[in-house]
C-alpha cells in the first residue's frame, strides 16, 4: 500500500494507469478470502484494510486496562463523548483513528416501571452503515373484504417496511382503504378504524390462520400467500347489543342477588336435641377426629367416601381432581347426603348422654326419666309415618328412644347410597362431612362464576366466526367442497341462533339474487365444457364466486348465477 501511494504522489507520476497487482498480491497472502479474482464486498475490503492499517500504526504499544466510562447524571453529552473518547485513545491512537472514527450514542433503559435505570455510553465507530432507499420496503398483497356485502372486494398492495409487524400492516391497509374511498366519494371514507379488521391466511377458500399476534414481524407471511383483511362489525355496535341484552335480562329478574342466594345449596347440621338429657357427639372436643380432619386440604373426602360411601370409587373422581368437577352430578349427592340426615337424626343411638358415668345413648340411661308428655310425643311418630316427620321445620327435635337404631334405619333404603353410620360419633362425622362437602360446592361454584365471567371478558368484543359456502359432491363422493372465498362476521356473545340466520340472510340478500341464464347461455356453458365462475373482473360479480356446472353431465340443468342485485 505505501508502496502504491509513493508511486501516485511522485513527481515522476504523469497520469499514466496504475495497476494495484503487488498490493493486491500482498493483501491475498494476508487476507485468503481475497485470494483470486471473485467478486468481493468492496466494504468488507475497506473495513479489512483500514483495521490492518490502524493496528500496524497505532502508537499505543502497550495497551492499559480501561473501564468503559458511562455518563454521569451531571455531565452533558459533549463532556461524557470526550471523556469516552480520550479513554479509547489510551488504547486505539493513529492516524487512521483521528481520519476515520467517530462516535456511537447508545441509550439503554431498563424496561421496569420500578428500576427505570439509564445507562449511556459513548462506543467508537470506523464507518456507519445507511441503508438504501427502499431496499428495507416490502409490498405485500391484500384482498380486501368490506362489511358491506354490496361492495365489491379491493385488491391493494400495501407497501411496509420489513420489520414491520402485523400492526403496522394492518393500519396501513385501513389507511389505503380509507384513501381510496375518499377518493371515490364514499360516505363510509374514515369510518374504518384498524380494530375492526382482521387478517387472514387464506388456502382452498377457507380460512388457514389468523394473523392476530400483532406483535410478529411481516416475515410471517410468505410471497405465496394469499392475504385477505376482512372489515368486521366495530366494537362498539357490538358493545351496545351486549348492554342492551345484560339490562334487559337484569330488569326481567325481581332480585338477581335472591336469586343467586337460592342456588347455593342448603346448610348441613342435625338439629338440636329437646331437654338437658343427652346432646350430639361434640366432634370438635375429639383430638383423633380433628387432626385426620386437619392433616391435609380435603382429608374430609378420604374420611366420607372410605368409610360412609357405598362404591366410592366413582365419587373418588369427583374430588380428587382427574376430572373436571361436575356440579350437576355433585349437587344430588350432597341432597341424598341432607335426606340421610334427616332420617337419622331422631334415632336413639344418633346423640350421647349428657354428664359424666352415662350411657352413650339415651335409651340407657337411668336417671331423669323422659317427660310423659314428651315419651307421647315421641311415641305418636311412627316408622310409617316418619318421612312425613321429616318435613318438619322445627329447631329442636326429640329423641325416638323406641325407634329403629341407625344401623336398621339406614338398612331400611335399600337406594342408599351410604353405609356404616352405626354410632353418635359416627353420625356426627358424616354431618361435618356434610357441611364440608356444602363449602367445597359455594367454593366451585364460585370458581365457574369466575371462569363464566373470564369468558364474558373475553367475548366482550365479539366472537369472530367463519361462514363457508360449498357445494355438495355428487355420486360417489359426497363430500362437500367450498367453491368461493368464506364470509367473516363479528357477532356479539348473546346473539341467539335465530338472530344468526337473520344476519346471514341480510348479508347474502345484500349482495346476491338468483338469476337463472338463459337457453343460450346454458347451451354456450354445457358446449364449452368448463366451470362457470364469477370473478370480482365481472360485471355480475358481488364478491362471491357461483356453483359450478356439472360438465360431465349434458342432461343437467344450468345453475342458477349468483349476481349482484340492481
Amino acid at each position: 500500500y505505501s508502496g502504491i501511494g509513493s508511486t501516485y504522489f511522485s513527481s515522476s507520476y504523469n497520469n499514466s494507469a496504475v495497476y494495484p497487482r503487488q498490493f493486491k498480491t500482498i493483501l491475498g497472502q494476508y487476507a485468503s478470502q481475497f485470494v483470486g479474482y471473485d467478486q468481493h464486498d468492496s466494504h468488507e475490503l475497506a473495513a479489512y484494510l483500514l483495521d490492518s492499517l490502524h493496528e500496524d500504526t497505532n502508537r499505543i504499544l502497550k495497551k492499559p486496562y480501561v473501564e468503559k466510562p458511562e455518563k454521569k447524571d451531571d455531565e452533558t453529552d459533549d463532556q461524557a463523548a470526550l471523556r469516552a473518547w480520550e479513554a479509547h485513545l489510551q488504547r486505539e491512537n493513529s492516524r487512521i483513528v483521528e481520519i476515520f472514527f467517530g462516535q456511537f450514542k447508545t441509550r439503554v433503559q431498563c424496561p421496569h416501571a420500578q428500576c427505570g435505570k439509564v445507562s449511556t455510553t459513548y462506543d467508537p465507530c470506523m464507518y456507519l452503515p445507511v441503508p438504501i432507499p427502499g431496499a428495507s420496503d416490502r409490498p405485500i398483497e391484500v384482498t380486501f373484504v368490506p362489511l358491506d356485502s354490496s361492495k365489491r372486494r379491493t385488491k391493494l398492495s400495501v407497501t411496509v417496511s420489513r420489520t414491520a409487524n402485523i400492526e403496522g400492516l394492518r393500519a396501513k391497509i385501513v389507511e389505503t382503504v380509507n384513501k381510496i374511498y375518499a377518493e371515490n366519494g364514499d360516505s363510509t371514507a374514515g369510518t374504518i378504524h384498524d380494530d375492526d379488521v382482521r387478517l387472514a391466511d387464506m388456502w382452498h377458500h377457507k380460512v388457514w390462520s389468523w394473523y392476530d399476534d400483532l406483535n410478529k414481524c411481516v416475515d410471517e407471511i410468505k410471497e405465496s400467500d394469499t392475504t385477505f383483511a376482512y372489515e368486521l362489525r366495530p366494537i362498539a355496535e357490538i358493545h351496545e347489543e351486549t348492554d342492551a341484552v345484560t339490562e334487559a335480562a337484569m330488569e326481567a329478574s325481581d332480585d338477581a342477588d335472591v336469586a343467586d342466594a337460592q342456588e347455593l345449596p342448603a346448610e348441613a347440621s342435625a338439629r338440636k336435641v329437646k331437654g338437658d338429657k343427652w346432646q350430639r357427639y361434640d366432634i370438635d372436643s375429639d383430638a383423633t377426629i380433628m387432626e385426620k380432619l386437619n392433616e391435609k386440604e380435603n382429608a374430609w373426602v378420604d374420611m366420607l367416601l372410605n368409610s360412609y360411601v357405598k362404591n366410592s370409587f366413582t365419587y373418588h373422581r369427583w374430588f380428587g381432581g382427574r376430572e373436571e368437577p361436575d356440579l350437576d352430578k355433585v349437587m344430588p349427592f350432597y341432597e341424598q347426603m341432607l335426606k340421610t340426615i334427616k332420617k337419622l337424626e331422631r334415632c336413639s343411638d344418633s346423640v350421647v348422654a349428657v354428664g359424666p358415668g352415662t350411657s352413650t345413648t339415651p335409651s340407657a340411661m337411668d336417671e331423669d326419666p323422659v317427660d310423659p308428655a314428651a315419651e307421647s310425643e315421641i311415641r305418636e311418630i311412627s316408622d310409617a309415618d316418619f318421612d312425613d316427620a321429616l318435613e318438619q321445620d322445627d329447631d329442636e327435635i326429640s329423641i325416638n328412644e323406641d325407634g329403629q337404631p341407625l344401623a336398621d334405619r339406614l338398612d331400611m333404603d335399600t337406594l342408599s347410597k351410604f353405609q356404616k353410620i352405626h354410632s353418635a360419633k359416627d353420625f356426627a362425622i358424616f354431618v361435618r362431612c356434610a357441611q364440608k362437602l356444602r363449602e367445597w360446592i359455594i367454593a366451585q361454584q364460585k370458581k365457574e362464576k369466575e371462569k363464566e365471567q373470564q369468558e364474558k371478558e373475553k367475548k366482550k368484543d365479539g366472537i369472530t366466526i367463519q361462514v363457508r359456502l360449498v357445494k355438495k359432491g355428487t355420486g360417489v363422493s359426497m363430500s362437500e367442497d367450498p367453491f368461493t372465498t368464506p364470509l367473516l362476521l363479528r357477532i356479539s356473545s348473546v346473539l341467539t341462533v335465530t338472530g344468526l340466520r337473520e344476519l346471514l340472510a341480510e348479508q347474502l340478500s345484500r349482495g346476491l339474487k338468483l338469476e337463472v341464464p338463459s337457453n343460450e347461455e346454458a347451451k354456450e356453458d354445457r358446449a364449452s365444457d368448463a366451470v362457470m365462475t364469477v370473478t370480482d373482473d365481472d360485471p355480475r360479480a358481488s364478491g362471491l364466486l357461483t356453483t359450478p356446472t356439472d360438465a360431465k353431465s349434458p342432461s343437467a340443468a344450468p345453475p342458477p348465477v349468483l349476481s349482484r342485485r340492481k
